[in-house]
């Protein structure tokens, strides 16, 4: 819990803290009683009585109160924050410089699939969404594994042009598993056939890989 308004709760108490960190505005606490550092956000309002803080404290509760309410029903959810965090993250290159240079170059629909998985991905425990941002990105796309050669087959129903190209590298850099993208074989545009499978095995509609 980083803000006033996460998990809120009526029978919260406020209480203004001195001593919290400056780069959260509450820490999550197992109690009741939230420790807020009021001066992140809202010096404006609180900045005065600060120094008098025993003085003010039913007061600061009410307000705080108030503002939790305000930023919940009306400000950023926590999803969207995360959103924008991240989006700065990749403009200022903390995911590296490919992600940087491979981001920049997708439009804004794409970039805001690798945005929204991203987040995802962080609230999820490291989940991979690699096939679910895969399927948002080339809708006509599949996955297979062959136990044989231990390759992964990866179509992708899409022209191989370099902006595509550039959008899978995407994919695979933010979301893919390590193994997986060792042993990754690309298929592009028409589909593979599967030996013995009839239903793939179609005469100028597939590709042998």
């Amino acid at each position: 819990m980083s803000y006033i308004w996460e998990d809120y709760d009526e029978n919260n108490k406020y209480v203004i803290n001195k001593s919290v960190t400056p780069y959260l505005e509450v820490f999550d606490n197992s109690t009741h009683e939230i420790a807020v550092n009021p001066l992140l956000r809202f010096a404006s309002i609180f900045g005065d009585i600060i120094t008098n803080l025993s003085e003010y404290a039913d007061i600061n509760n009410v307000a705080l109160h108030y503002l939790a309410m305000m930023d919940k029903s009306f400000g950023m959810n926590y999803f969207q924050m995360l959103l924008e965090i991240i989006r700065n993250d990749f403009i200022n290159g903390y995911y590296g410089q490919k992600v940087k240079n491979l981001w920049e170059i997708m439009n804004d629909k794409d970039k805001n699939t690798s945005l929204y998985y991203t987040a995802l991905r962080l609230l999820n425990d490291d989940k991979s969404f690699f096939m679910e941002a895969l399927g948002k990105s080339f809708p006509a796309s599949s996955l297979a594994y062959d136990k044989e050669s231990t390759l992964y087959f990866l179509y992708i129903g899409a022209e191989n042009t370099s902006y595509n190209k550039s959008k899978l590298e995407l994919l695979i850099t933010l979301f893919a598993n390590i193994n997986m993208t060792l042993k990754l074989k690309t298929v592009w545009k028409y589909h593979y056939g599967v030996i013995g499978d009839q239903n793939t095995m179609r005469i100028n509609a597939i590709q042998i890989v």
